[in-house]
């Protein structure tokens, strides 16, 4: 990406790329220019071959005719075995954050799509800016079904820092 040198017209692309044993390049993904598009922030493998990705995309908003900031949504894609992108989902909190949006993918434990884990920020339940948790879950097909979010409202600035996030034999996740 651009964005340590440019402050508009940015360019952020995802790539990922697979090495063998011996550390030479066996493929390779690139976003596409035009959709600002953020690092992979965690995979999984999915049955058939192919690779959820939990990401973000940029938007671009105006601070005056000089300066720009890019702000993130939460974005979900599949790369089929042969590494080109089925599908994608932008999943918007209740508003775009400076940071990352997810930080890991799962398989859904009913087997029907994936849950995703990240940081949110959010202004609406108090008036201030606060930053939360949130859950997500697509269907196989990137469909979302539904979103639950976790802020904490008790005076101090919480900045959650998501690590890590998995299923639970109860069919829940910790």
């Amino acid at each position: 990406d651009n964005t340590n040198t440019n402050q508009e017209n940015f360019n952020s692309r995802t790539y990922i790329f697979q090495v063998d044993s011996l550390g030479a390049l066996e493929w390779e993904y690139l976003s596409p220019a035009n959709q600002l598009r953020d690092i992979a922030y965690s995979m999984v493998k999915t049955p058939d071959g192919g690779l959820v990705v939990a990401s973000a995309r940029g938007i671009e908003h105006v601070i005056n005719a000089d300066v720009s900031i890019l702000l993130w949504q939460g974005y979900l894609f599949k790369l089929n075995a042969n590494h080109q992108q089925v599908w994608g989902r932008d999943l918007r909190g209740t508003r775009h954050t400076l940071g990352p949006v997810f930080a890991k993918v799962v398989p859904a434990t009913d087997g029907a799509g994936f849950v995703a884990y990240g940081r949110i920020g959010e202004t609406v339940s108090n008036g201030t800016e606060q930053y939360g948790s949130w859950v997500v879950k697509v269907s196989n097909q990137g469909d979302s079904l539904w979103a639950r979010y976790y802020t904490f409202f008790d005076g101090h600035d919480r900045r959650p820092e998501p690590i890590d996030f998995k299923s639970t034999p109860d069919g829940g996740y910790i």
